[in-house]
């Protein structure tokens, strides 16, 4: 339930920094804020569980931490060119005019790639969660990137 109400939370957050029919630097700043606030809340509620189960973190918490820093850089370099490229195409799909849907479609195939993994191993009921939880902070994080990047 609480995800659902995030995903109107984060709705209305772009909807409202948008009004004026833009987003700018300050705006894709705020959205960049609210989702690492997001994700704070998150490890929290990890840390919390594993205190009231008794157990920790595990190990590969350092190995985890390091590939997503990797991905996390790779998204912002392929934005960054994506920005850059399509600025000075005009016509077509892919083009300027597109690129919200472009930019979307980067930080969506890694997740889907992780469904994949995730039903290969017979976990549905994670690429549920994953998919409804990252849903809410996909599109504002995609608008936040593209503002920041093309300030």
């Amino acid at each position: 339930m609480l995800t659902l109400l995030a995903i109107l939370f984060f709705t209305g957050a772009v909807w409202a920094l948008g009004r004026n029919g833009q987003i700018d630097f300050n705006g894709g700043l705020v959205l960049v804020g609210l989702f690492l606030f997001w994700q704070s809340f998150h490890m929290f509620d990890v840390l919390k569980n594993n205190v009231r189960q008794g157990t920790s973190l595990g190990w590969t918490l350092p190995i985890d931490l390091a590939l997503l820093a990797i991905g996390a850089y790779g998204i912002y370099v392929s934005t960054d060119w994506l920005v850059n490229w399509t600025s000075h195409i005009h016509t077509g799909f892919v083009s300027a005019k597109y690129l919200g849907w472009l930019s979307g479609w980067l930080m969506v195939l890694p997740n889907a790639l992780l469904a994949i993994y995730y039903s290969w191993r017979g976990q549905p009921e994670t690429v549920y969660a994953s998919q409804v939880g990252d849903s809410h902070v996909s599109i504002p994080l995609c608008i936040a990137f593209i503002r920041c990047i093309t300030r």
